[in-house]
């Protein structure tokens, strides 16, 4: 490992924490009895992953003066991140979705109550572009940029601070048709991605958002700035595509007893994410980010099961995660 695998360089992620209701039981979400909350949102749970991998990380958000909303400080502060920036509003409530299993495969589907919380009322605090100038990446996903006129305008002004400051960008696209159509969702992210230099998408999403695959993505988007797109492909894994360089190109990790799927790209997003800021090199980056999507499925909350830096660095090594 390098140097800066002894001192990781910061992660600052603005988004949407949310809490999850999901239910202890598989059935029509009318007929369970019993629920479990868990904090959750995409950028929330990337915060979590790279916290959780040895990487000092701070959470940009607003919740509402609520349960909910403590419940979320109270977790990220656990977490050892950075939470003193979160907004708390006193007029809107913390946005919840509820999480439904159902079916052969048991898939989820979820049901989000956030119109009018405090999440889409999120404004760029004057006093976080001092944090992002000292970030070593700040981190953002395209629904924070759909969910609201405010957070996209929080979005654009964090971005501009990072490109300032020569701070890089992460930026997962999170496409999420409840939000708006794709036509809608490719104008609000094209003008975003000048400031991006890692991507992070499902092809699907690259061609629902730009019409192009991942190689014609990377030539058309330079010189904006987009070094690496990293292309989430599910249970066949995850490739990477970088301006001349041969794609990079790895197989999911088998996982046996599946609980939940949902948070298993924003480990991928968060393992990746943590391996760049540890000095890792691009292959251990991937399988960082690898097992950490792995790890996620293996619980009901959406980042409640991502590893510790302690099993990730013996699974790099190929050493057994508990020594005997």
């Amino acid at each position: 490992m390098s140097e800066r695998a002894v001192a990781a360089l910061p992660l600052v992620a603005l988004g949407e924490a949310m809490v999850a209701i999901a239910p202890r039981e598989p059935g029509l979400l009318e007929l369970v009895g019993s629920f479990t909350p868990f904090v959750a949102g995409a950028e929330c749970n990337v915060a979590v992953g790279v916290s959780r991998l040895g990487v000092p990380a701070a959470f940009l958000g607003r919740v509402g003066d609520d349960p909910f909303g403590r419940m979320i400080r109270r977790r990220l502060g656990a977490e050892g991140i950075d939470s003193s920036w979160v907004q708390v509003d006193p007029d809107r409530p913390t946005a919840v979705f509820f999480k439904e299993n159902r079916g052969l495969s048991n898939e989820t589907r979820v049901y989000y109550y956030r119109q009018g919380s405090a999440g889409q009322a999120v404004e760029a605090d004057p006093r976080w572009r001092e944090l992002v100038e000292r970030a070593g990446m700040v981190h953002v996903s395209g629904i924070t940029a759909m969910i609201s006129a405010d957070a996209r305008a929080a979005v654009k002004t964090l971005l501009r601070w990072a490109e300032d400051a020569g701070v890089p960008v992460a930026f997962c696209v999170n496409l999420r048709h409840k939000l708006g159509d794709v036509p809608a969702w490719r104008r609000v992210l094209e003008p975003l991605l000048g400031s991006v230099s890692l991507l992070f998408a499902s092809e699907d999403e690259l061609k629902a958002t730009f019409g192009l695959g991942p190689e014609a993505v990377l030539t058309r988007l330079r010189p904006g700035g987009i070094r690496r797109i990293v292309v989430t492909r599910g249970a066949d894994g995850a490739t990477v595509y970088a301006p001349g360089a041969a794609p990079l190109a790895k197989p999911a990790l088998a996982v046996g007893g599946v609980v939940d799927t949902v948070g298993a790209g924003d480990g991928l997003v968060a393992g990746y994410v943590a391996g760049y800021l540890r000095g890792l090199d691009e292959e251990r980056c991937l399988d960082l980010g690898l097992f950490a999507g792995a790890m996620a499925v293996r619980s009901r909350g959406d980042s409640d099961g991502l590893p510790l830096w302690a099993e990730a660095e013996a699974h790099l090594s190929g050493r057994p995660p508990i020594e005997r």
